[in-house]
């Protein structure tokens, strides 16, 4: 079964009810802390009455001098008996104070009128009690006493009070309090007419002080009222209540979140788990690459989640129709990415093969569109017997319209050479060719130059393209030449060729601007010096073209390529002989031996010699072999002495055959597997140091280095 989920709707309504008896409970205490401090207010204002108005009703103008009188010979009697009072021991102080104090108010031994005094004493404190008890009850304050404050010993007298609950007020009357707080005694020291209110709230009790200002004899004596209101009860009553309704709200906030919870679970959760289940489900069909379909949440209640499920149900639909649309997209890319493919393909066949060899002439090319297709091209082919063309261009664009541009171009200047035309003339024609309908405004940079095989005089002709490298031995250069306008855009245009000298060992490069153009992450062109420098690098000259494009990537890192590379290399070479053969026959093995022995005998050993006629024996038996149904077939073999070794090409016309594709064998391989023959190829392999096979201008050729 599986576990079911704590989930947000849940955690959300755990909070909710969390926050409710949070603020249910807070909004209780604060209001009942509002109460309460108001109770508190009310009675230190009750206090504050009593201590405010004691001085009208406890002295009016006609007790006024009694008062002071009183209050002077209690002083007077008290200075006589505090010495003997506060000599007393704790044990003796609580056993004879109030029979010592009570001297406080009894006349003096021997004092005239004595009876008369303590009548007239005992009335008027009865009648200051009665006041004060009156005063108390108007209030509703439970305690007030009228006090002296002996400064000199720190004493607190009282003389009167106004306690509702004790009925003998005379028997307190005289006590001593001889502990006052530290508070109480700045406040009576410093208490005159100007400061003589003071209210705090000490041990849950309200005590209001009041400075009363009557002239007694003794400066270190003054009268104080002082009003007091317990709070205990208050308290008490306001901590049980407080308790009382936080329980209450509590069960009530637990109360409604169960409710709430129920309501939830019946009209909110179960419909969003629905929700929830046809999103997951809808989701993993997309993740496992399924059949699309619309999920139904099957939502029946009028609410935000019906209408969240409506809009979640049209999203689905929008979804499948978007994903169709991808998939016919794909489909149609996965098309057209195929054409593009095919059509690469045949662009790329049409050009002759990348490699090529004539007599004494060495070419390699290399081309590679930006897209799949483009618009650079390479060519070259024979005009006659001992000329040889060599053609390159960059049509303007990319992509599939400067492809289709591309070959129209080729073909065009390819059949205007063909004919027999001047180099001016077939520009002009092609020129005047490619401006018709060129409603695009497509146009070529291209060069064209012609080969004389005898003199190795090269004429050619330049239509705004890359001007090329020349190499001869160390020195390595671009050629200094003209530049005439480009193909394609204005008609009747006059072309001008020019010519170059050029010698045994000279390469020359071409070169489209893909190559000198091409950047990398730091926008840093390739540049025509780095051409050079590659260039210089090299031995042969296959690696014109190879240390070209590795120098190239090596430079560009993760840019990417945004224009069409094209390259076309030959070299004139040296030291060179080649021998031609017409329908060659066995015979013509030992002709060819003897042949390449005389020329090579000075310049290699005779270890190397046997050896190249071990090869010359294996691939002319091939050429011989599989070129059985040829007829008038025709056998070129060149050889060129190159730095402590010799390099053989073998060009014929017979049907293509890569001899180079047979697996290597030995003899022991061919006796463990009961095979005969079958190991030439395998002994040309491992006794050479490269061979290399192409098929161009129908034409096989194989080349065997030594």
């Amino acid at each position: 079964m599986k576990k079911k989920r704590f989930g947000l709707l849940a955690k959300i309504m755990l909070l909710t009810g969390v926050l409710t008896v949070l603020t249910v409970s807070t909004s209780l205490t604060v209001n009942l802390l509002i109460s309460h401090h108001n109770t508190q207010e009310a009675y230190k204002k009750s206090c504050e009455d009593v201590t405010d108005n004691i001085e009208s009703v406890f002295f009016d103008q006609e007790d006024l001098s009694t008062a002071k009188s009183v209050i002077n010979k209690i002083i007077a009697r008290y200075n006589t008996v505090k010495d003997r009072y506060y000599d007393l021991s704790q044990e003796e102080l609580t056993k004879y104070s109030t029979d010592l104090m009570t001297e406080l108010f009894e006349p003096a031994p021997g004092t005239m009128g004595m009876d008369y005094e303590k009548t007239l004493r005992k009335n008027y404190y009865s009648q200051a009690a009665s006041r004060m008890q009156t005063l108390c009850a108007n209030y509703r304050v439970p305690y007030a006493s009228l006090n002296l404050y002996d400064s000199e010993n720190n004493r607190l007298i009282f003389l009167a009070h106004g306690d509702l609950s004790i009925q003998d007020n005379e028997n307190l009357v005289g006590l001593v309090d001889d502990d006052p707080k530290q508070w109480e005694i700045d406040f009576y020291l410093n208490a005159s007419i100007d400061n003589q209110f003071k209210t705090v709230i000490v041990e849950d009790t309200v005590m209001s002080y009041n400075y009363v200002n009557l002239d007694i004899d003794d400066p270190s004596f003054k009268c104080f009222v002082r009003g007091q209101y317990p709070l205990t009860d208050i308290n008490d009553s306001f901590n049980k209540q407080l308790i009382t309704e936080l329980i209450i709200s509590f069960a009530s906030a637990i109360f409604l979140v169960i409710i709430y919870g129920i309501f939830t679970k019946l009209f909110l959760i179960k419909n969003v788990d629905r929700l929830s289940r046809s999103t997951n489900k809808f989701v993993n069909m997309m993740k496992n690459d399924e059949q699309l379909e619309i999920v139904n949440s099957s939502i029946q209640t009028n609410d935000e989640i019906r209408d969240l499920s409506d809009e979640f149900t049209l999203m689905q639909g929008q979804i499948i129709k978007y994903v169709q649309n991808i998939k016919e997209a794909e489909h149609i890319e996965e098309a057209f990415n195929a054409e593009v493919g095919v059509a690469s393909r045949i662009q790329l066949e049409s050009l002759p093969a990348p490699t090529y060899f004539a007599k004494n002439i060495e070419l390699r090319a290399f081309i590679k569109p930006a897209k799949g297709v483009g618009g650079d091209f390479y060519d070259y082919f024979f005009v006659d017997e001992n000329h040889l063309a060599f053609v390159i261009a960059d049509v303007s664009g990319k992509g599939i319209p400067a492809s289709l541009f591309m070959m129209r171009s080729r073909e065009s200047i390819r059949s205007a050479t063909m004919n027999g035309n001047s180099l001016s003339k077939v520009f002009h024609k092609v020129n005047n060719s490619l401006c018709i309908n060129n409603k695009e405004g497509f146009f070529l940079t291209a060069f064209l130059g012609i080969l004389d095989l005898k003199t190795y005089e090269f004429v050619f002709i330049n239509a705004g393209h890359e001007k090329p490298f020349i190499k001869r031995g160390n020195m390595c250069k671009r050629l200094n030449i003209e530049s005439n306008f480009v193909l394609g855009l204005e008609e009747d245009f006059e072309f001008v060729p020019q010519k170059v000298q050029l010698k045994e060992g000279d390469s020359l490069f071409l070169y489209t601007d893909g190559l000198n153009e091409a950047i990398n992450s730091n926008k840093e062109e390739f540049g025509y010096d780095r051409i050079s420098k590659a260039l210089l690098k090299n031995k042969e000259l296959k690696d014109n073209i190879n240390v070209a494009v590795q120098d190239l990537e090596t430079f560009r890192g993760e840019e990417e390529q945004f224009d069409d590379i094209t390259l076309l290399s030959f070299t004139i070479k040296k030291d060179t002989v080649s021998y031609d053969y017409l329908n060659p026959t066995y015979a013509d093995i030992d002709d060819l031996t003897d042949k390449v022995n005389a020329y090579l005998e000075d310049h290699l050993d005779i270890v190397i010699l046997s050896k190249i006629g071990v090869v010359i024996d294996e691939v002319m038996n091939n050429i011989i072999s599989y070129g059985k149904t040829k007829t008038n077939k025709t056998l070129t073999v060149s050889i060129e002495k190159t730095r402590g070794g010799a390099t053989l090409v073998f060009v014929d016309n017979s049907h293509p055959f890569n001899p180079l594709l047979k697996e290597k064998r030995t003899v022991q391989e061919n006796m463990e597997d009961g095979i005969v023959g079958g190991l030439g190829i395998s002994i040309v392999k491992s006794i050479t140091k490269e061979t290399e096979y192409a098929y161009s201008n129908n034409k096989n050729i194989l080349i065997i280095k030594f």
